[in-house]
């Protein structure tokens, strides 16, 4: 894979992890009102996320040292992408919860590699 096609690869990965996060946040009162649930549950979905996308970026670090970018790429777009249909499709604040971490967990490999 030539260096242009992976910077772009990369560099799209982590805009829409990012700008997906961004446009989740001005949701909150809509997802509140939609699940039936409390704000504070709402807003736990945002530190879930922040929180398992962090501890997996320093689980991830020296695997992605060790092993390439390409071999922990791949399968963190997958789990992003699996967890955020799961998000898409949850109908109640335990679920969202759970995918939320899922999606940060995806997300944080994303973010790792196209960081280094």
């Amino acid at each position: 894979m030539n260096k242009r096609r992976l910077l772009l690869i990369l560099g799209t990965s982590a805009t829409v992890v990012s700008l997906a996060q961004s446009l989740y946040i001005p949701l909150l009162p809509d997802l509140q009102r939609d699940l039936n649930t409390s704000l504070h549950l709402v807003n736990l979905t945002v530190t879930l996320f922040t929180i398992a996308m962090a501890t997996m970026q320093i689980i991830l670090g020296p695997i992605v040292d060790r092993n390439g970018r390409k071999k922990i790429l791949v399968p963190g777009i997958i789990v992003y992408v699996i967890a955020t249909t799961g998000c898409m499709f949850s109908n109640s604040i335990e679920m969202l919860l759970i995918f939320r971490v899922i999606q940060g967990i995806g997300a944080s490999s994303v973010l790792l590699v196209a960081l280094q």
